[in-house]
């Protein structure tokens, strides 16, 4: 537990704590006795999205839209609002800040179309984010009604002050796209003792920037590493036993890891690691994937952010991503597909392949957008060549998207 330095003694307003008075008590003392003002705030910046229907951060359907006050007027698929890139197939989430800091006591979620796909609410606490509501399974999603929604969701952890919370969604049996207008936050704010205390500290972003970029600085380095990757992409005899199939130096390249990264950023690694097939100094052979591809991977694991990769590539890394678990990785290709490499002159010809290889998730993403543009894309060549089951499966997801187009209307 940290000691409040000497200096704070001198903090204009406030009362002088004696010598190893500890930052806790300050704390809740500068909490008790200030002053508390009502603070209504809508979101006004999004820190992530797991996948955003739109293209970049201006068009329609992104997260973006979900900034500041409501902006849609009336319940229906609208460019105004955030839809994530998948239909009733997965769980989604959005990451979110207001511009000062409180004490939340509600959450509101204007939902603008499909409503009902909210499981969980988390705050960030400063170090990592503290799960402070979710809907049970057995609750099932709220009865659907014609018109725009707003979600009001009781916050009881209020000795949590922050700016930032994370939303979680459900949005199975989902028979079209769950879409968000707005984001409200109800809560107090906290007097100046509070704020004068943080004074002294480090701000978390910085702090969490500075860990970041010392992670990062890890990456492939041979001084403090405890662990090898001799990677290459070539199979070899396939009859033979994977770790025996690279024999010669020049058939792998050797890439320096650090395992407890590894095993943090990927549960595939970690279950390596707990089975005894990382040990401390030991090159592990991994065949089948080029040493780029790797290489990008770990560059994801490490830093989180990936400086160059070309469209056609994320779909090779994701397939990666999505064998080593890195989840976060397959959404941010996902996206980068949706955005850069998917279109409706290439909607059919994409689907027919993804059904091919059995890549569920990009066969589902291209699915949806075929649905969504339906009209266009089934006047394309490549849809009039496709198989009958995938015909009957188009059309039958297109068929839902209309029912839901239709009770819209007879609700207006």
């Amino acid at each position: 537990m940290s000691i409040l330095p000497l200096r704070c003694s001198a903090v204009p307003n406030t009362r002088s704590w004696p010598v190893g008075f500890e930052a806790e008590d300050f704390q809740r003392h500068a909490q008790e006795e200030g002053e508390q003002k009502h603070a209504r705030q809508w979101v006004s910046e999004v820190v992530g999205v797991s996948s955003q229907f739109g293209h970049g951060d201006e068009g329609g359907w992104t997260a973006r839209k979900i900034v500041g006050p409501p902006s849609v007027r009336r319940y229906g698929d609208d460019g105004n609002s955030l839809a994530f890139s998948s239909v009733g197939t997965r769980e989604e989430y959005v990451d979110v800040k207001v511009a000062r800091p409180c004490k939340i006591e509600e959450i509101r979620i204007t939902e603008s179309l499909c409503p009902g796909a909210l499981e969980v609410v988390s705050l960030w606490d400063g170090q990592q984010m503290v799960e402070v509501y979710r809907r049970w399974a057995n609750c099932g999603r709220h009865p659907r009604e014609i018109r725009i929604q707003e979600v009001h969701i009781p916050i009881e952890h209020q000795h949590v002050v922050t700016d930032r919370f994370r939303l979680d969604f459900n949005q199975q049996g989902g028979e079209t796209w769950y879409e968000i207008d707005a984001i409200e936050v109800i809560g107090k704010f906290i007097s100046d003792g509070t704020m004068k205390f943080q004074e002294y500290l480090e701000p978390s972003s910085e702090r969490q920037g500075r860990i970041a970029d010392s992670v990062a600085s890890l990456f492939k380095d041979e001084r403090t590493c405890d662990c090898h990757l001799l990677v290459s992409e070539d199979m070899g005899d396939c009859s033979s036993n994977p770790e025996d199939r690279i024999s010669k130096p020049e058939d792998f390249s050797r890439i320096a890891v650090h395992r407890g990264i590894l095993a943090a950023r990927s549960p595939l690694f970690a279950m390596m690691l707990n089975n005894g097939e990382l040990p401390l100094g030991s090159e592990k052979r991994i065949a089948g994937i080029s040493p780029d591809l790797m290489l990008l991977l770990l560059e994801w694991i490490y830093t989180g952010t990936i400086a160059e990769m070309d469209a056609f590539n994320a779909i090779a890394l994701m397939a990666t991503a999505d064998y080593y678990q890195v989840s976060d990785l397959v959404c941010f290709c996902l996206s980068q597909y949706v955005s850069r490499v998917l279109n409706i002159g290439r909607a059919a010809v994409l689907y027919q392949h993804w059904c091919s290889t059995g890549l569920d998730k990009l066969r589902d993403v291209t699915a949806n957008f075929i649905a969504r543009h339906f009209l266009h894309v089934s006047k394309t060549k490549q849809f009039k060549s496709l198989e009958r089951e995938q015909l009957l499966h188009l059309i039958e997801l297109y068929g839902a998207h209309q029912k839901v187009s239709c009770k819209r209307k007879r609700g207006t």
